[in-house]
């Protein structure tokens, strides 16, 4: 491809590290077509990662390339400010049409200098940063990078032709809108940074915590990850609460999971859960003494006056709303307005209502432990501990998962995490407790109701009708941005963990019947059960003449005879040992020994209950 190097350094689309052994042989390209509502897929996401699933589906699915450039350059123009995404959607149409043509022309071996002429090209783009060749113009930054790479004129004519119109998207370059746009995001940059330096001369901690916020929101909506993390963990310099705290780590969790900074998610992870369990237990310590309180105050105040509590009305100086929460006359807060903010700025009021918003303040805690969970089992699954993946997705609450957690991932995503990764570690008896019968996977799995077909037919140990289903998402699957890469890994492990489980109750298994059962054939099943005997996951052999699999024969009463029998042997040597060192020690001789070796002897007479009353000379 044209521009395929191009996108190695897109921050999206490379991990901080491979795990080991993450060598796929399945190919990264999808062939064919894949039976998806892009249009539908995509809307139920917002934000960066709206566009960037769009490119990732484009470079990973030749179907869908022109549909999901399409939208992308929709959404890029109607509601962002980054420049950068925007050309780079007429690399991709630049890279769809002139690629082609390259790969023909070499694979003919008619043109032996077209490979030189794709080198140069990806070379020029990128020492161009990947933008377009005739002017960089980095958005919000106030400068304007002016580049002439060396492109040949073939290239030059391609890029060219493309953004005139002549694309299969037919989509034209507006250079207007990337010039207006250019400004836009430098005078609300200066803006916001002129607030900030005016709040920080006034020395006004919360104006310049949240002035960093909304600077590092402005550098995402460029596009410009790296400004936007270092703003959000700015502000933990002037955080003077918990719960702003936690919301600067959710800041910056969001903006490293974008940039797939994983050892940067798991440790702000880490430190807002800590945060987190600190915050529940100062509210559970300090909450209920001051109910007690209020409640002893209110009865000892009504038992003077001689007035008892009313019980259906409210009293003239309070009025009561439709779900409990009160108000108080002229203040025009209501536990409505608290609940209605957003989580960053209900996490951030600090302990007002504490008491009458107590619901509320629960409900945030709640959705940013949601989105913690979200976050750590993200860095599992990157990490290939797929067991870990899912015991954290299980941690997600269904109510909390919609917004703002949809700029990442949403609840179809997590129901397919939970899926794959359950379905690749969990026996049956967890796959039963943990998902089956979890109200909130319940509610997960609502959105996606393939999801649950799965993991009951798993259940049910009908097994040709779970991986079946399993591969017929199989492509949709890798259209997923976190996904994709784990596909391969987890359907294999799916697959094997069936093979176990469906033989783990048999002396013997007919290869013909569980050929049939798993939808293959006995040769390639055989195969697949010699790979799973060398790794020891089957106790078995393969009788190929029978077509058979047999339980491997083992006596185990020979096997506890001959374990008895050596340790008859140790305990006799070691008795004779202790006996002529005992007798050493009744004649007054000299025993040359180590403290371990005395520490062994003794510790071996305690647990076998032999007198060891002896007195023993150095």
């Amino acid at each position: 491809m044209m521009f395929a190097d191009n996108f190695q350094n897109d921050p999206l689309l490379v991990d901080e590290g491979a795990p080991p052994g993450s060598s796929d042989t399945e190919s990264r390209t999808i062939e064919g077509e894949v039976q998806i509502d892009l249009s539908n897929y995509i809307s139920s996401y917002h934000g960066y990662v709206y566009y960037q699933r769009l490119f990732f589906i484009a470079q990973r699915c030749p179907a869908l390339r022109v549909a999901a450039i399409c939208l992308a350059h929709d959404y890029i123009k109607k509601s962002t400010l980054d420049i950068t995404a925007y050309n780079r959607v007429f690399l991709l149409l630049a890279e769809q049409q002139g690629g082609p043509a390259v790969s023909t022309s070499a694979g003919s071996g008619e043109s032996p200098d077209e490979p030189h002429e794709e080198s140069a090209m990806r070379g020029a783009v990128n020492s161009a940063g990947g933008q377009l060749p005739d002017a960089v113009l980095l958005p919000g930054a106030g400068e304007v990078m002016s580049s002439t790479p060396s492109l040949s004129e073939a290239a030059k004519t391609t890029l060219m032709s493309v953004m005139s119109g002549k694309n299969d998207a037919k989509l034209v370059y507006d250079a207007q809108w990337e010039e207006s746009t250019r400004r836009k995001g430098t005078i609300l940059l200066d803006q916001l940074d002129t607030e900030l330096k005016n709040y920080k001369a006034n020395s006004i901690k919360e104006s310049i915590r949240r002035g960093s916020d909304d600077l590092g929101d402005l550098y995402l909506k460029l596009g410009q990850l790296n400004n936007a993390r270092k703003c959000y963990a700015r502000s933990r310099d002037y955080c003077t609460s918990q719960q702003q705290e936690i919301t600067m780590c959710l800041n910056v969790i969001k903006v490293a999971i974008f940039q797939r900074a994983w050892s940067q998610v798991s440790a702000h992870v880490t430190r807002a859960q800590a945060l987190s369990e600190l915050r529940e237990a100062a509210v559970n310590s300090t909450t209920i003494p001051a109910q007690q309180r209020l409640r002893t105050g209110l009865l000892s105040r009504s038992s003077a006056a001689g007035v008892t509590r009313p019980t259906a009305t409210n009293g003239p100086g309070s009025s009561r709303t439709a779900n409990g929460g009160s108000s108080r006359p002229g203040s025009g807060i209501t536990s409505e307005s608290i609940g209605s903010r957003p989580l960053s700025r209900q996490l951030s009021d600090g302990g007002s209502g504490m008491v009458a918003g107590g619901q509320s303040y629960r409900d945030a805690m709640a959705s940013a432990r949601t989105q913690l969970a979200i976050a750590a089992g993200l860095v599992e699954l990157a990490a290939r501990n797929f067991r870990g993946a899912a015991l954290s997705f299980l941690q997600v609450n269904p109510d909390h998962c919609e917004s703002p957690t949809s700029s990442i991932v949403t609840q179809s995503d997590l129901a397919y995490f939970v899926t794959l990764c359950s379905l690749a570690t969990f026996d049956r008896t967890e796959l039963a407790s943990q998902v089956l019968s979890s109200p909130n996977v319940r509610l997960l799995l609502e959105a996606e109701p393939a999801c649950r077909d799965m993991l009951q037919a798993f259940h049910q140990a009908d097994y040709a009708a779970c991986l079946g289903r399993l591969n017929k998402l199989r492509d949709t699957l890798r259209l997923d941005l976190f996904l994709a890469d784990h596909v391969a890994v987890l359907c294999r492990e799916i697959r094997s963990r069936a093979l176990c489980q469906y033989f783990s109750p048999y002396s013997s298994a007919d290869l013909n019947r569980m050929a049939k059962a798993f939808d293959t054939t006995v040769a390639d099943l055989e195969n697949e059960l010699a790979v799973l005997i060398q790794e020891g996951n089957i106790k078995a052999r393969i009788d190929s003449h029978k077509q058979l699999l047999r339980v491997l024969n083992v006596d185990q009463r020979c096997l506890t005879f001959a374990r008895a029998m050596r340790l008859v042997d140790e305990y006799k040597k070691r008795t004779q040992a202790m006996v002529l060192r005992m007798s050493l020690a009744r004649q007054r001789l000299s025993c040359q020994t180590g403290h371990e070796d005395a520490d062994a002897a003794m510790s071996y007479m305690v647990q076998h209950r032999l007198p060891h009353h002896v007195n023993e000379q150095p």
